[in-house]
């Protein structure tokens, strides 16, 4: 056995005397969740026994590992968006119209992490009625319907929702 793996034993050890004793009949377990030699979870089994320590273990830190997945996901797609809002940029100094399509929160977190505003990206169409009337929060881009959207003729139309872009772009 590694040093390593007798420090984690050790520790999974420690874990479950936390709650020895009141598990029921089931038997005080201390889990440890190790990645690359580090800890990303822990876990021990809850009072009267259940859940068990892996489950314990896994729940407390699959919310994390959730956040950043999507965060990764997140900064990969906005470094593309990025390279869109400087065309953006470059096609409003050319006296070109840009408006966007979706007013989903990922497009809206992407707005706003660019520091875009309605000089830039005059008007977001979104298919729902009742995003319709209403501004993207914090850039206050107004949101209409994609028939006013297309009554604008935009030079561009960035799509927001990148998840959709095949099925919006056919």
């Amino acid at each position: 056995m590694t040093i390593n793996h007798k420090y984690y034993l050790d520790l999974a050890f420690q874990i479950a005397e936390k709650n020895l004793g009141k598990t029921g009949s089931n038997p005080s377990v201390g889990t440890v969740i190790v990645k690359n030699n580090s800890i990303i979870s822990s876990g021990v089994t809850s009072v009267n026994g259940r859940p068990h320590a892996e489950s314990n273990a896994l729940n407390k830190n699959i919310m994390d590992l959730i956040v950043a997945n999507l965060l990764e996901n997140f900064i990969k797609q906005s470094k593309s968006l990025t390279k869109e809002s400087k065309e953006a940029e470059d096609a409003k100094e050319d006296d070109k119209s840009v408006c966007a399509f979706g007013a989903a929160a990922k497009g809206n977190t992407f707005i706003n992490f660019a520091g875009i505003r309605p000089d830039l990206i005059s008007a977001v169409a979104d298919s729902n009625p009742a995003k319709q009337e209403k501004f993207m929060p914090g850039s206050r881009i107004p949101i209409v319907s994609e028939e006013v959207l297309a009554s604008y003729k935009p030079d561009y139309v960035v799509i927001l929702p990148w998840n959709l872009k095949e099925e919006i772009s056919s």
